[in-house]
């Protein structure tokens, strides 16, 4: 029986192989390259029925009506799998599964890589993990650093000039500059 099975899928891999154009089920009816069309493994063809521009029309008039909804079974989901949106968010930004997130956290024994600090901020009652900072424009991982650093970085927009020139002012400024209420001659 699983080689009847096998011997089908086969066939209809062959067949879709030697596919060259196909008609779109979609809005449009047009015949369309296979190049249209995007991958279903359900199909006996392994293409979706409609090509990508109906499909992604679709998607969105289904979107548009079905918004909240989406939205509030997004929020729950979330909301039961703190972990699992925790793990998607890894892999998708970063290209990190959950053990390199933590292999990392053990190199730099659970604190932040920049003020050498644990994480303090909490929420829904639990402390935070640590952020991951990654260079903007390579995408390559830096470290983890606390919530405070992390937006410290992120506001000077990586710029260590910028954070250097700020050191500087909060070492040399001179305290009471300005007095509420006094004139400033």
């Amino acid at each position: 029986m699983a080689l009847v099975a096998f011997v089908r899928v086969i066939t209809n891999l062959t067949r879709t192989i030697r596919m060259k154009t196909k008609k779109c089920g979609g809005q449009c009816g047009k015949v369309l390259s296979v190049s249209a069309f995007g991958v279903c493994r359900r199909s006996p063809s392994r293409l979706q029925r409609q090509c990508r521009e109906c499909h992604n029309a679709a998607k969105r008039k289904s979107y548009k009506v079905h918004r909240e909804q989406r939205i509030a079974d997004t929020r729950k989901w979330r909301e039961d799998n703190p972990d699992g949106y925790w793990h998607w968010k890894l892999w998708h930004k970063y290209g990190m599964r959950p053990v390199d997130y933590w292999r990392l956290f053990a190199q730099q024994e659970g604190v932040c890589g920049v003020c050498g600090e644990p994480e303090t901020v909490m929420q829904k009652g639990k402390i935070i993990k640590l952020a991951v900072d990654h260079n903007h424009e390579t995408g390559e991982i830096r470290g983890l650093l606390c919530n405070r650093c992390n937006l410290m970085t992120g506001v000077s927009s990586d710029d260590p000039e910028l954070l250097e020139t700020g050191a500087t002012w909060i070492r040399t400024a001179k305290t009471g500059m300005f007095v509420p209420g006094e004139s400033c001659s």
